[in-house]
């Protein structure tokens, strides 16, 4: 008898427990039951939040053909972007009910009808929650009387329509990659989220973190690209993309002893290739989760076909540290007898050349050398220019399209001359690139 009062006293706990919870907080979603084509109406949300005061946010997604602008948004950062609407709060205003507004803007050309559900997510007790909201009835639009029956096209086939008519939105095809914050992932470790939206893109990108000193970059998720870290720099490089337009990354941070990740600020920017150009754009910081900025989310496995065969990637990965630039010290510079010019001539500075090349690089200092005696002194026969990179003036020579000509040349240097650690340096239309990049971008082989 008492095992059985315990059992019930403990359900009507849970149910009122339960029942609490779903009073406390409430969120409504008012609409009108129709509108006109070419016209825009209000939504209102009211949400009855009791106590509640952590990180809230509110999103919408809308059909194509439907626009929305902020009126009223209760100390939100409002923002409407690739069709959804997002309503973020790091920390919700302490009155117990919120009123939220906007408008939403209706195609001239739509007809037909649309549901609006929308997604109140927060944190309770450390845990997030979400509360799925939809307004009680569906919106009916009332045709534009100024256009022909031709011209109207249901609400439902509208992205169709706009995809066949090459009327495409912006977002269906506009390159971004979105940043995440710092996520805790281990006792001294955090992790960063990237989201990449690449459209049609397939092949050769890459993606550069800035990490600032006093933290370190180690890979996470990268997509079955090429994760590096060297010299405060984060690398991931593909040679062929995932198949999805859209899709996400991670790679991890930690910090020495007495850095803070809330000081943490990352830069970074995402490079590709379109024809024989290069392209850059910046990464955007953003407050939130990023899974309220998918647009798709396909979970296909992708099985990407290699250019390159994976050993001979691997020995890239392995190799290229032994690749990486070795500093000529100013202070051997200065103990020659070699006179030094305060600049150098116009003849001496490296000219960039077009496509993908590689050079051997000899030395590098902070004083300029006169190139031409100093060179000559180490038995370099070979015309030798002068290059600014990073701060420092980086001297090299040869011009080869192919990586095996360079290796070559870069070995008949270490074999005659005392400049022991000549490397390989590679350039795309001017700018310096690692090896790595070089080879994948020409499908040349990594030859040791």
């Amino acid at each position: 008898m008492f095992y059985q009062l315990f059992v019930y006293l403990n359900l009507l706990g849970i149910f009122l427990f339960s029942w609490f919870i779903d009073q406390e907080i409430n969120v409504k979603l008012s609409v009108p039951t129709e509108v006109q084509a070419g016209e825009s109406f209000r939504v209102d949300i009211i949400i009855e939040k009791g106590d509640l005061e952590s990180f809230s946010r509110y999103i919408q997604d809308l059909p194509y053909g439907l626009t929305a602008e902020r009126v009223t948004s209760a100390n939100a950062d409002f923002s409407f972007e690739d069709q959804r609407i997002r309503l973020i709060w790091i920390k919700l205003p302490a009155e117990n009910t919120l009123s939220v507004s906007y408008n939403i803007n209706v195609d001239k050309r739509l007809k037909g009808s649309f549901e609006l559900k929308g997604d109140f997510a927060f944190v309770e007790e450390n845990q997030r929650r979400n509360m799925e909201v939809s307004a009680e009835h569906m919106i009916n639009i009332i045709p534009s009387p100024e256009l022909a029956d031709s011209l109207i096209v249901d609400i439902k086939d509208f992205e169709q329509m706009l995809r066949e008519t090459g009327q495409t939105p912006d977002s269906f095809n506009k390159l971004a990659v979105l940043r995440s914050p710092p996520v805790k992932s281990g006792n001294y470790q955090y992790t960063v989220e990237l989201l990449v939206k690449k459209g049609d893109l397939s092949k050769f990108a890459k993606i550069e973190e800035q990490i600032p000193a006093g933290y370190r970059a180690v890979e996470g998720d990268s997509q079955e690209g090429i994760f590096s870290f060297s010299r405060g720099v984060a690398k991931i490089l593909w040679m062929n993309l995932p198949l999805q337009s859209e899709f996400s990354i991670t790679y991890n941070i930690i910090p020495d002893p007495g850095y803070a990740i809330e000081n943490l600020t990352p830069s970074g920017t995402f490079s590709y290739i379109t024809g024989n150009a290069t392209e850059i754009i910046a990464i955007e910081q953003k407050k939130d989760d990023l899974a309220d900025y998918f647009i798709e989310r396909d979970t296909a496995e992708i099985e990407a076909s290699d250019t390159v065969a994976d050993s001979e990637v691997a020995d890239v990965i392995v190799q290229e540290s032994n690749e990486t630039e070795k500093i000529d010290p100013v202070a051997d510079v200065k103990k020659t007898e070699v006179s030094f010019d305060e600049s150098a001539s116009e003849g001496d500075i490296l000219q960039p050349q077009a496509g993908i090349y590689y050079r051997v690089q000899l030395s590098a200092g902070h004083t300029e050398v006169d190139i031409e005696k100093y060179f000559r002194a180490r038995k370099i026969s070979d015309e030798v220019k002068m290059e600014y990179h990073d701060g420092w003036r980086k001297y090299s020579t040869g011009s080869f399209n192919v990586y095996k000509d360079a290796r070559d040349y870069r070995v008949k240097i270490w074999e005659t001359t005392p400049i022991h650690d000549a490397f390989v340096s590679a350039y795309s239309d001017g700018r310096r690139i690692t090896v790595q990049e070089a080879l994948m971008v020409t499908n040349n082989k990594w030859y040791r």
